[in-house]
């Protein structure tokens, strides 16, 4: 892992397209925010408070141009988390409590199936 500084790139004309006055200021603590809260790496950027790279709609939402290295990074991390929450899950049995929730949730008979793991319930 390399640490780097990353210029970010405002989308020209970005401003310019906000309907309504109180955008400005929302879109300017988001760019100050991407800025104060992030430290780069090998060309993208993650959040100092969960080490996750940033997701490409955060720097569309801020009218900036997302680092080049960024989707390669954010596509890693969530394969990664997604790898590790069904590590994590791999041989869970729902609890009485749980199995009780999802049946007031869905009703009696119903095949509920976590999207994730692929596990799945009767209720």
């Amino acid at each position: 892992m390399k640490k780097s500084a990353i210029k970010l790139q405002e989308v020209p004309g970005f401003l310019d397209t906000l309907r309504f006055a109180w955008q400005k200021p929302e879109v300017e603590e988001s760019r100050r925010r991407i800025v104060r809260d992030s430290y780069s790496v090998d060309g993208a950027l993650f959040w100092n408070a969960n080490n996750a790279a940033i997701p490409l709609d955060v720097f569309k939402d801020a009218g900036l141009k997302a680092p080049e290295g960024q989707q390669k990074a954010r596509d890693q991390y969530v394969s990664k988390s997604l790898s590790d929450y069904r590590k994590a899950n791999e041989g869970h049995e729902y609890t009485s409590e749980e199995k009780l929730e999802m049946n007031a949730t869905f009703g009696p008979g119903v095949e509920v199936v976590n999207v994730i793991t692929g596990k799945k319930h009767r209720t």
